[in-house]
């Protein structure tokens, strides 16, 4: 009996080497993990963010028209109290509100984008009125009518120029109004780029830029930018919203030169 006891004592001993074995495996397995993943967490820990930089990929193109020294600074000199009583004297009551709560938004990113903003703002006339909810029956979305393809495209667009091919950031939600904005200045100074008019970006921010270079190929230019409907009226807003402007300006200009002038004679 001790004899048969004794011939299992080995083989009971190597199966104990065995999970020996594959326990301390496993543990320095487990081991080297626990000591990567310190590592990676320390190495982003005290790695500094990379700091976000304005664009400068962008250029001043030519404003929407030549109007001379006037248009290339107007977007350093917009006078907002001009553009208020713009605002609540010359715009349609029907637009009036939806014009006051985007208007800044406008102006921002067309600082950013170097887009003229009554360019930018009589587009979003002609395509939302001004109202964020907007949809066409074609699934064009928001203030400035994009479609949901197109906003994918530029927002990854604007994710590699500022931050890098590899950079995960914020998603642009067409749907939220200062995204569409963002979104939609960018597209058009791209298209003002590749077409190197805004009149024929205007055109193509409309139809689409493919079907914009396919039409060019047997129309020309110019018969284009007199027929197309879209531009027209754009444009009838974009000199409404533009004249109107230079009206209240200049008579602001004109009031207080007159009452410099009276004081002035006073003393």
């Amino acid at each position: 009996m001790f004899r048969q006891i004794g011939e299992h004592i080995p083989s009971i001993q190597v199966g104990k080497d065995k999970r020996a074995y594959f326990l301390t495996f496993f543990e320095i397995i487990v081991g080297i993990a626990i000591v990567l993943s310190a590592i990676n967490f320390l190495t982003g820990y005290f790695t500094p963010e990379p700091e976000v930089q304005k664009p400068q990929y962008l250029e001043f193109h030519l404003p929407y028209y030549t109007l001379g020294n006037e248009a290339t600074d107007r977007l350093s000199r917009l006078n907002l109290e001009v553009i208020q009583i713009l605002g609540e004297t010359k715009i349609p009551n029907t637009i009036r509100k939806g014009f006051f709560h985007y208007y800044p938004t406008v102006i921002k990113y067309a600082q950013i984008h170097n887009i003229d903003p009554f360019w930018a703002l009589a587009i979003m006339w002609t395509e939302s009125h001004f109202k964020w909810q907007a949809e066409s029956h074609k699934g064009a979305r928001g203030l400035m009518q994009i479609m949901p393809g197109t906003a994918n495209y530029l927002s990854s667009e604007i994710r590699k120029i500022i931050y890098g091919p590899f950079k995960k950031s914020q998603f642009h939600d067409e749907w939220v109004p200062e995204d569409n904005i963002q979104l939609s200045l960018f597209y058009l100074n791209k298209l003002t780029k590749r077409f190197g008019d805004a009149r024929l970006a205007t055109i193509a921010y409309n139809v689409g830029p493919t079907k914009l270079r396919r039409v060019m190929g047997s129309t020309e230019a110019g018969q284009l930018i007199k027929r197309n409907n879209y531009l027209k009226k754009v444009t009838r807003r974009y000199f409404y919203l533009l004249n109107g402007y230079k009206s209240i300006y200049n008579s602001k200009e004109k009031s207080l030169e007159k009452s410099l002038g009276n004081s002035l004679a006073r003393n």
